[in-house]
């Protein structure tokens, strides 16, 4: 009895032991372990593996570019609402690199240049080849009229002559325009003429850095060309060397620790990374941000839901681009708050581009003010197509998928002045719509899968094990150890009890039988005092 119960101690002590070390290895050692792995294997350390990928991107982006032509143009020069029909997807491979690194060490930074480039690929563009004709606002000629019209009326007289000789006296807003040229190759505007008022735009012209210059009298103006493979000004972000939570937040662009494009001091700070980068254990109440110096904002994704890609399970961010008239917050972005601010799901990109009047939503005006979308016949917004989300192992800070879409648009307003735009409608018109994607494949998804994922599934396994081995086993071995055998009970011995052969101390002897021919009084104390003896010696 006495070795079962020394074997039941001993399965109690081991069974503690086991309870405490899978609460110290589940819930303290191995999170702490991990952590400071992924905090090591992410930060942005000169040579390192991830600082390779970050600097040249070891796969190209999809980029896709949808146009909406214009089937009714005569009708819209009238004040009929236009007509459009999708024409895409163009698909182009897009390469991200960075360029002109340099590492500061006091303030655990790096500053570089980015820079994106772009490569046709006519065979996933579904047998569109960039030279199909379209109808389109020619984006240039409308830009000026309408921001000089809304914003310097006092210089139309001179905007007016400008456009007579540059664009040889128009009379609509749309033209015919090969799709490749509109894009990237760019299309033509005329500065040959010596009239003061050409001379004065086009001299304007010298710094814009939207507009190629062609030769002594030629300006090219293209959507994409004056941005396809021309390194950005320059960032400086925080390696997360020294505190992950930094990893890749912006501290400064083109040498200015923030913009100063707006009157509110929270709308020209810097928010987040510059896109290609993510800090580890985020959560999802912070949301996803990043800065986008072509429309000079910090945008936020906000959590959605939870979801699942690869056999991973993520979190899911989606993105809105709000009501600039109902939150005071957004004000700093419109150009006379609260009743110059865009419709709801449209932002106002005039500020950053010199005034012109170009308007982003989500594509085919999805979560828009219905108001704005009634404007224009042959939208399908869809959901499934036209929303942004972002798949994210938030522990790692890995962008396992997603999908950048956003609508570009420009503001159309009658100018009595401009005899060809007089009797247009006051609408906002879809121009184009672009999709940035990626899906990471096998090989990226599987370092996340069995390098993370299975690592914190096996510690879950362990640790759970542990703890309910402890438990159970414990709880068992400390009922076995109580349930036992009862103690012997002691009996107090009276006086009569001796002759019955009752002794102190609970021993109990037989009767002592007596031989037939009986014992001698002598034998009897004899005997008698011998077990008094060996009681007391007991």
């Amino acid at each position: 009895m006495q070795l079962k119960e020394r074997n039941w101690k001993k399965t109690l002590k081991w069974c503690i032991g086991i309870f405490i070390f899978g609460i110290m290895f589940g819930w303290v050692l191995f999170p702490s372990l991990l952590k400071k792995a992924i905090r090591s294997n992410t930060a942005l350390k000169p040579n390192s593996r991830i600082r390779g990928m970050w600097t040249n991107i070891p796969f190209p982006l999809d980029f896709r570019v949808y146009l909406f032509n214009v089937t009714n143009p005569n009708e819209v020069m009238q004040g009929r609402k236009p007509k459009v029909q999708e024409v895409g997807p163009y698909f182009f491979q897009e390469r991200k690199s960075k360029i002109n690194m340099k590492d500061h060490e006091e303030d655990d930074t790096v500053t570089f240049n980015a820079v994106d480039t772009f490569f046709f690929d006519p065979s996933k563009s579904e047998g569109l080849t960039g030279d199909e004709i379209i109808m389109f606002p020619h984006i240039f000629l409308v830009a000026m009229a309408v921001s000089v019209a809304r914003d310097k009326a006092p210089m139309l007289p001179m905007v007016k002559d400008a456009i007579k000789y540059m664009f040889h006296e128009p009379n609509s807003v749309f033209f015919p325009v090969r799709v490749m040229d509109l894009l990237f190759d760019g299309i033509g505007i005329d500065c040959s003429s010596e009239e003061f008022a050409a001379k004065a735009v086009c001299t304007a012209l010298e710094t814009e850095p939207t507009i190629d210059k062609y030769n002594d009298t030629t300006f090219m103006f293209s959507i994409f060309g004056p941005k396809n493979a021309t390194p950005t000004k320059t960032f400086k972000v925080y390696r997360g060397i020294k505190n992950s939570k930094d990893l890749g937040r912006v501290v400064m662009y083109d040498d200015e620790p923030e913009m100063d494009l707006y009157d509110d001091e929270n709308c020209n700070q810097y928010r987040g990374t510059e896109g290609t980068i993510f800090p580890p254990f985020m959560t999802k109440e912070q949301g996803v941000w990043a800065y986008t110096p072509d429309i000079c904002r910090s945008m936020p994704a906000t959590y959605e839901r939870p979801s699942s890609y690869a056999g991973i399970k993520t979190s899911r961010f989606t993105l809105s681009f709000g009501d600039h008239k109902a939150d005071e917050s957004l004000h700093c972005y419109c150009r006379d708050p609260p009743d110059g601010c865009p419709p709801y799901g449209v932002v106002d990109f005039s500020i950053c581009l010199n005034g012109a009047p170009l308007l982003g939503s989500l594509p085919h005006f999805y979560d828009t003010d219905p108001a704005v979308q009634q404007k224009v016949i042959g939208l399908h917004p869809d959901p499934d197509k036209h929303k942004i989300f972002l798949e994210f192992d938030l522990f790692s800070g890995s962008p396992l998928a997603a999908a950048k879409r956003m609508q570009f648009n420009i503001q159309m307003m009658p100018i009595p002045e401009l005899e060809f735009m007089s009797r247009l409608d006051e609408y906002i018109h879809p121009l184009f719509w672009v999709e940035e994607s990626v899906y990471l494949n096998k090989t990226f998804t599987n370092e996340v899968k069995y390098g993370l994922v299975l690592s914190r599934k096996i510690n879950w396994l362990i640790r759970w094990v542990c703890v309910l081995v402890g438990l159970f086993g414990g709880g068992t071995a400390g009922y076995m150890m109580t349930k036992g055998t009862p103690p012997t009970e002691v009996t107090p011995v009276e006086e009569n009890d001796e002759k019955n052969g009752k002794v102190a101390g609970s021993l109990t002897l037989p009767p002592v039988e007596q031989p037939s021919g009986g014992l001698s009084n002598y034998h009897r104390n004899i005997t008698v005092s011998t077990i008094d003896n060996e009681v007391e010696r007991y």
